[in-house]
């Protein structure tokens, strides 16, 4: 019986030691979501973790249902994609914050701020439906994407009743490396000598890459974590 008392204060004073450390951690830190990503089936979470008055850590976790997709005749939105992305980046603040917040020594996560991000995206699309320039033919394919992406954007974050902070950015991305797998699961057999000339038969795989840059303009909503008042 005293040594399950002795473990059990052992194991309160690890336990106490854990909280403290996690709220020290989390203290000053931003939770978000991007509702208008959310709004579109693609559910997401970000975590901004200031280490210095005018400098902090950024990232973003999202999960996709839909997908905006180019076979290289129009744009489709959809959904029956799956996959993901996931970012990290940091940021530099400057400028002044809000004031009632002046009474605190620590400055970032509010104000003006510059960012730089590498994202990795990932995305299956099962059962395309896709067709030729011209629609003299249709086909359906696997998709299969991966994309590796640096942003670098310029915004402002905004404190609201202590609680909630507004984050606004715009900038661009530059698409290092995205790669496109196509199988081609089967095809519109009524015209086989357009098929022929278009050299495209069920079980074709094709492989395409390409760079480019892209403009972006994000928003989102946040929660601000604060324990306790900093001296």
């Amino acid at each position: 019986m005293r040594n399950m008392k002795r473990y059990f204060a052992i194991f309160s004073f690890v336990l106490l030691l854990s909280l403290s450390a996690s709220a020290q951690f989390f203290q000053n830190s931003v939770v978000k979501i991007r509702p208008l990503k959310a709004l579109v089936l693609n559910p997401n979470i970000g975590f901004e973790k200031p280490f210095h008055r005018n400098f902090s850590a950024t990232a973003e976790l999202t999960y996709k249902f839909a997908c905006m997709y180019n076979n290289g005749n129009e744009w489709s939105l959809f959904s029956g994609c799956k996959g993901g992305e996931i970012s990290v980046g940091a940021r530099g603040y400057w400028g002044k914050v809000n004031k009632h917040l002046t009474e605190y020594d620590q400055k970032a996560p509010f104000g003006w701020y510059g960012e730089v991000q590498i994202a990795y995206k990932g995305i299956n699309i099962d059962s395309y439906h896709a067709g030729s320039f011209a629609a003299t033919y249709s086909y359906v394919e696997d998709v299969a994407i991966n994309d590796i992406t640096s942003a670098y954007r310029i915004g402002y974050q905004f404190n609201a009743g202590n609680r909630i902070a507004f984050d606004l950015n715009v900038g661009f991305n530059f698409h290092w490396l995205t790669s496109w797998r196509h199988d081609v699961i089967s095809i519109d057999e009524t015209n086989p000598e357009v098929i022929d000339n278009a050299g495209i038969r069920p079980g074709d795989v094709f492989r395409e890459s390409d760079q480019r840059f892209g403009f972006v303009c994000q928003f989102a909503l946040g929660y601000y974590i604060r324990f306790k008042k900093q001296q």
